[in-house]
């Protein structure tokens, strides 16, 4: 195969290396701020990085809501969730931004309250806080890239970035890749003041259960390992990669465990959570963020199957689940549910799977 040589050096102040909703983000910021953005993504940022599809909640922290006492709602978060797995100082700063990012996107037309008014469901126990804002993502990689767009950020999609180039003193100077519009590559090459690498996880670096369907995933399909750009550059790496199991509808990787109001159950349909006994939208069930354990346990006891059980859900909670989930972008679930006559009223689904949770900075 031959590439073709750079026809020109794209030179930038500012190359974000990721069009997720994270590089977006800083696409947004930089280039509201009057900085010469670039952003180069190996995709398409209108439909690409782990919220290619939509996204249904939003982990974030609005003091009216949630009281001024911050340190609180931290080490709340800390006890519930992937909390455990935060870097700390990361955590933190995102949350003091969330509240502002969500007024953005409802400025920008994303639909941050889909029933009228914030609400906070899933990802919680009962009793306690809850964190993550329930609203309509399934348009919001198109819109965050429009905004990026009209404020004057330059998007280069197809191009896939294979290393960040540094001067003597070891600061990152540029970056090489190749860009894949054409049937015969191109090397890119940019120069830049700062790089950002905003890439997802390695999700192509591990055993897939349904590889024909490559955006069957709860994060981004093309994923391969991207913060190893930022490793060999000499960047440290926090919150990487931490399997883990979760049940669903088989052959499903992008199962939205937060957008489900079922209850874990075992084959008798008897819940076996310690947290809930029967469906509850708000805080769904716990016991998938506290106790992912608990599937292999089960397997290697023997005690196994694992399944999602809504059955005891009211039809208007099972047509609210229905509804996130095309704001999730897992209507694909539907649809496999009514190909095959699967009425999840009255049938419990299981699926023994490996998720990945990731969060690198």
């Amino acid at each position: 195969m031959t590439v073709k040589k750079p026809e020109k050096i794209i030179k930038t102040d500012f190359l974000i290396i990721g069009g997720g909703i994270a590089g977006l983000e800083a696409a947004l910021t930089a280039a509201g701020l009057g900085v010469d953005v670039a952003v180069a993504e190996k995709a398409d940022t209108r439909r690409s990085g782990n919220g290619a599809n939509g996204n249904d909640h939003y982990m974030c922290y609005i003091p009216e809501i949630h009281g001024e006492d911050f340190n609180l709602v931290i080490r709340e978060i800390r006890e519930t969730m992937e909390g455990p797995w935060q870097d700390l100082d990361m955590l933190r700063y995102m949350m003091r931004r969330s509240h502002k990012i969500v007024q953005e996107w409802e400025g920008f037309g994303i639909n941050m309250r889909p029933t009228g008014e914030y609400r906070f469901e899933g990802h919680a126990m009962p009793g306690r806080q809850r964190y993550h804002l329930k609203y309509d993502g399934r348009n919001q990689k198109a819109v965050l890239t429009g905004e990026a767009l009209k404020r004057g950020a330059k998007i280069y999609n197809k191009v896939f970035v294979n290393d960040i180039l540094k001067n003597k003193e070891g600061r990152a100077v540029g970056a090489i890749g190749f860009s894949i519009k054409e049937d015969e590559p191109e090397v890119v090459l940019f120069q830049c003041k700062a790089v950002l690498v905003a890439t997802a996880q390695a999700m192509r670096l591990y055993l897939h259960g349904n590889p024909a369907y490559i955006f069957n995933t709860h994060s981004c399909p093309a994923a391969a390992g991207g913060a190893a750009i930022a490793y060999r550059a000499g960047a440290k790496l926090v919150n990487l990669d931490v399997p883990y199991i979760h049940a669903g509808v088989k052959g499903f990787h992008r199962s939205g465990k937060a957008t489900w109001i079922g209850v874990i159950s075992d084959i008798n349909g008897n819940s076996i959570s310690p947290f809930c006994d029967k469906p509850n939208r708000e805080t769904g069930d716990a016991m998938m963020d506290i106790w992912p354990g608990i599937f292999g346990e089960r397997l290697e006891k023997g005690t196994g199957p694992t399944y999602m059980n809504c059955t005891q859900c009211t039809p208007e909670d099972l047509a609210y689940q229905e509804k996130a989930f095309v704001s999730e972008g897992i209507d694909s679930i539907t649809d496999y549910c009514n190909q095959r006559g699967i009425d999840l009223s009255k049938t419990m689904v299981a699926e023994h799977m490996i998720i990945l949770w990731h969060s690198a900075g």
